[in-house]
């Protein structure tokens, strides 16, 4: 799990803008690198996972096999990486290597459908700028539209150059909550849309999800609980109480006993003990988040209640020497769990709405603001598109996971209700008044 910013630039930066910019994306990582040359500048933090070793993980991306002019960055995870080296027989030495052996020299994107995991990945190549976003933008990409440039966050950019106020952004985040179009902040910064490729200022989906494997919803959350247990780092799991964190733990332990879970005080303490006795309880007041400070890892306004306590988890995470934990992150998107979908199917604005352009940069960026790497074994592609094709019915109320798991989880959990991670002063507010309040903090936080 990394960070970066990749610019097509005619002149190399002065010495005040790369540490502006290395500043803006340090927390990204536990080393920076640092490319800057006329045609090309790219900053890279790493936080290493296939390899911990510094002669492998390195970043930026050079080499001769991918072009003489050829300077890019990956960030994200390939779980299943070594299985494609061997399949394609290609030199790689970790992920980042791989993909970028997979997508240089070919002419399609089919090959990244066999991928399991979450990535983005920018690259100059021959003085063409390109940028790739997975599937739902686990990892999201963010471009400037007046000026070639990529980046895993918009405020990097927003570095590069003079930037406006988005007044469309504010004003549509106020009646509907969050954006859905790839607006941000910053007129001139937009989102890529998830399964996008970007190549001469445009953006083009490339995903197809008839190219997804078709696996049993079983076999394929084993298999993708088991692929983001890989890597070399501790990997933990965060445990609720829910059906979904419950269903992550329950296989877990099945492949490592003694996998460590956490738990948030939140009142759910009851249900954890039926599971396990082994697991770490985590007083998220003890690990204080300012609003203030939540807002300016976050990059946005928008807020619907978990902006904080997230980042909280994410301190206490970090101050425990933990780098990448397991969630059930994705499963009330996939499979109907929200109350809203008792009174419609709202599967397909969950999941390519909702998913990538609230819920999956808000992740990424609060859990990355303390060097955490979350991985949502439902997220993996095969899983979402099985889900994709279940009737509404067998969705509804998360009853195919429920039935699923109806004789290996206690039926306490299995039966209860949906407890969602809000802070007390979020519940105490109207949400326009939630957002309002944001959005002043946010324009005195970045100065707009």
């Amino acid at each position: 799990m990394c960070g970066f910013l990749v610019y097509k630039t005619n002149e190399k930066l002065p010495q005040d803008k790369v540490d502006q910019i290395s500043k803006a994306l340090s927390h990204r990582g536990l080393e920076t690198s640092i490319y800057n040359e006329e045609g090309a500048f790219v900053a890279h933090n790493v936080l290493p996972m296939t390899s911990l070793d510094e002669n492998v993980y390195k970043q930026p991306l050079q080499d001769k096999r991918w072009g003489e002019n050829f300077v890019g960055a990956f960030s994200g995870e390939i779980f299943n990486w070594k299985a494609l080296k061997k399949k394609y027989n290609l030199p790689s030495e970790n992920d980042s290597q791989l993909f970028t052996d997979l997508m240089m020299g070919h002419e399609t994107t089919t090959r990244l459908h066999e991928m399991d995991g979450f990535w983005n990945f920018a690259a100059i190549e021959d003085g063409k700028l390109i940028g790739i976003v997975d599937y739902l933008g686990q990892k999201p990409l963010y471009y400037r539209t007046d000026m070639e440039a990529i980046s895993s966050e918009p405020y990097a950019l927003a570095l590069l150059g003079p930037v406006k106020k988005d007044h469309l952004f504010f004003s549509t985040i106020t009646r509907f909550d969050y954006d859905i179009t790839g607006m941000t902040a910053w007129k001139e910064i937009k989102q890529m849309p998830p399964g996008s490729y970007y190549s001469e200022g445009t953006t083009k989906n490339y995903w197809n999800w008839d190219e997804v494997e078709d696996v049993d919803l079983d076999e394929g959350i084993f298999r993708s609980v088991k692929m983001r247990m890989s890597g070399e780092r501790e990997v933990a799991v965060l445990l609720s109480g829910g059906l979904d964190s419950s269903i992550v733990y329950d296989v877990a332990t099945a492949i490592d006993l003694d996998i460590k879970a956490f738990h948030i005080e939140n009142g759910e303490e009851d249900y954890v003990k039926l599971l396990t006795n082994n697991y770490e309880k985590i007083d998220l007041n003890d690990y204080s988040v300012s609003k203030e400070e939540a807002i300016r890892r976050n990059q946005t306004p928008v807020d619907l209640g978990s902006v904080v306590p997230q980042a909280q988890l994410a301190n206490a995470l970090k101050n425990k020497g933990i780098h990448v934990v397991l969630s059930g992150d994705g499963a009330d998107e996939l499979f109907s769990g929200y109350n809203r979908s008792n009174f419609y199917d709202s599967q397909h604005s969950d999941v390519f709405n909702e998913l990538p352009y609230y819920h999956l940069p808000r992740l990424d960026r609060i859990m990355m603001g303390s060097v955490v790497e979350l991985r949502a074994p439902f997220l993996a592609s095969y899983i979402v598109k099985h889900a994709l094709g279940l009737d509404y019915d067998l969705r509804k109320g998360k009853k195919v996971l429920k039935r699923l798991f109806k004789d290996i989880l206690p039926d306490e959990i299995i039966n209860r209700d949906k407890l969602a991670l809000k802070s007390e002063e979020v519940k105490s507010k109207t949400k326009r008044e939630n957002v309002l309040d944001n959005i002043k903090i946010f324009e005195k936080v970045f100065k707009l």
